[in-house]
């Protein structure tokens, strides 16, 4: 023991006699040898720990537990301690959160190694989707008590796909691997239509809700179940707190604000005894939804189109679900954005939050229109249709007689209005000269030129004489507009700005910097060490 004591202070006095440069190269040494472990270490660990995504989420080491197969089933574990006998029962108990409504399941048990374990699978067979936020809890029965354990959440939602979540308000963001720009639409469209929901109509959300966003429509549909269709671009649900939408779909800022719109007046008007008119939902989100984007369909013109043709839907006719034909639906849509303008301009805005609010009560149609505007439901729709007699003309002004050309094998019908289902005049032959007034009206997206014997001729069934006249192009076609809640496509994009790095990824590149810096430290110690040797 004496030795080895002797021989540590030996080498210690050794040490102390060595000469300083050698000492100062020593330390030098040892200093870039841990400078340089350190940022190895830190690089590694960097790239070796994922980053937290939303499926990382609910699985933690927890006695309670849940499997997701999205569209297939849910199925709930169970894992805890137990030392008394086995009990009777044990049953899961899950639902909304602050919700009364809990479903109940008889779950499959069984007291092993002093561990109690149980495991129901729910089939939710279309009744919620992704991006629900769902609680449960289980409830043990034995001979003696009933216990239960506190409750859960986690959100039914593909953890096979990376989702980045943010936060807007009382809105969540839930986006699958978001491209360049994405976010700062989604975001500037949340907020913009909360603004005008609230400064306009004093409307706003009761509770937070979700809004999912695929970047891939097809994995959106197949999340959503069997049978979903491929023009379906997403859904709401107030109910769930949660809007689904294809982030790909054209016009998207538009469909936010659309969807939201839905959602704050169920919000507004909840309640067992009745519902909102689909003409006051519809018109209400075409409104809002053209004051945030610039693609919504040229509901003016359409509108200018039915006035022209009468072609209206009866407004009690709009109360119930839309048309499912494209024509008819976005006929209603039209009608509905129409109708809720012509309330705002001859009532003012308050008026449709006053006629929320009495929907709120219960009250039936008639009851609200004449608790708040003072006439029945159908004075209301008398005015609005005299008033749409006041619509201007979208022609372009009106160019001299001309004569033209029949083009149509079999000839063309002649009408008596510029109406694709107006009543036939007459039908000119094939390459007879029609004498026509000048007058041009577009309905439904086709040109109509006004005969000089006053009917109307389809353009696109004629030829005009040099110096060449064309027709106006058709309009895109509207397509399909989904069921309830309707997701219309858009035509045209809006320009994406550049989107901003989000604070991760800003943290991960500074890290990385910090760890490269420290090599370089190391790296010039070494130079150093050579140098002074």
């Amino acid at each position: 023991m004496h030795s080895l004591k002797h021989g540590c202070v030996h080498q210690l006095n050794l040490r102390m006699r060595q000469p300083a440069s050698t000492i100062h190269r020593s330390n030098l040494a040892f200093l870039g040898r841990t400078i340089l472990a350190i940022a190895i270490t830190t690089v590694l660990l960097l790239f070796s720990v994922s980053v937290t995504t939303a499926r990382d989420i609910d699985q933690l080491d927890h006695p309670l537990a849940v499997d997701i197969a999205v569209g297939t089933s849910v199925t709930f574990h169970l894992n805890i301690p137990w030392s008394t006998p086995p009990p009777t029962t044990v049953s899961v108990l899950f639902g909304l959160p602050n919700s009364n409504v809990r479903h109940r399941g008889t779950a499959a048990f069984a007291v092993q190694d002093r561990r109690l374990s149980a495991t129901y699978q729910w089939q939710p067979r279309g009744s919620i989707v992704p991006g629900v936020e769902i609680q449960y809890a289980f409830e043990i029965v034995s001979p003696t008590e009933t216990s239960q354990t506190g409750y859960a959440t986690f959100t039914y939602i593909d953890r096979t796909l990376d989702w980045n979540i943010v936060t807007v308000d009382s809105v969540e963001l839930w986006l699958q691997s978001p491209r360049a720009g994405l976010t700062s639409e989604t975001r500037t469209a949340v907020i913009k239509a909360l603004s005008v929901l609230k400064s306009d109509f004093n409307l706003s959300l009761t509770r937070p809700i979700r809004i999912v966003l695929y970047t891939d429509g097809a994995r959106m549909r197949e999340d959503l179940g069997g049978g979903t269709r491929g023009w379906v671009g997403g859904v709401a649900d107030a109910d769930l707190n949660v809007i689904l939408l294809d982030g790909e779909m054209h016009g998207l800022s538009e469909a936010i604000a659309h969807e939201l719109t839905h959602v704050v007046i169920d919000h507004a008007t909840e309640n067992p005894f009745g519902r909102v008119p689909s003409w006051l939902h519809e018109g209400l989100a075409t409104v809002i939804e053209t004051q945030v984007g610039f693609n919504s369909p040229p509901y003016n013109e359409i509108m200018a189109s039915i006035a022209t043709c009468e072609q209206f839907v009866s407004l009690r006719g709009l109360t119930g679900s839309f048309p499912a034909s494209d024509a008819r639906a976005i006929a209603a849509y039209a009608q509905s954005h129409s109708l809720v303008n012509f309330v705002i301009d001859r009532w003012g805005q308050p008026a449709i939050r006053e006629i929320l609010d009495a929907y709120s009560t219960g009250v039936t149609d008639d009851q609200a229109i004449q608790q708040v505007l003072g006439i029945p439901l159908d004075d209301l729709e008398a005015a609005w249709t005299q008033n749409l007699a006041g619509i201007p003309s979208t022609s372009p002004p009106s160019p001299p007689p001309i004569v033209a050309t029949v083009t149509w094998s079999g000839g063309a019908n002649v009408r008596t209005t510029p109406c694709p289902n107006g009543v036939v005049a007459y039908v000119a032959p094939n390459r007879a000269s029609i004498t026509l007034s000048g007058e041009n009206k577009k309905v439904f997206g086709v040109t109509w030129s006004r005969v000089t014997d006053g009917n109307w001729i389809d353009e696109t069934r004629l030829s005009f004489p040099s110096p060449v006249r064309t027709s106006s192009p058709p309009t895109p076609n509207i397509t399909a507009a989904t069921p309830d809640p309707v997701i219309a496509e858009k035509t045209q994009a809006p320009q994406k700005p550049t989107e901003a790095p989000g604070r991760p990824e800003v943290v991960r590149n500074l890290i990385i910097a910090v760890a490269l810096l420290l090599i370089f430290v190391a790296a010039a110690i070494g130079v150093d060490i050579r140098q002074r040797r």
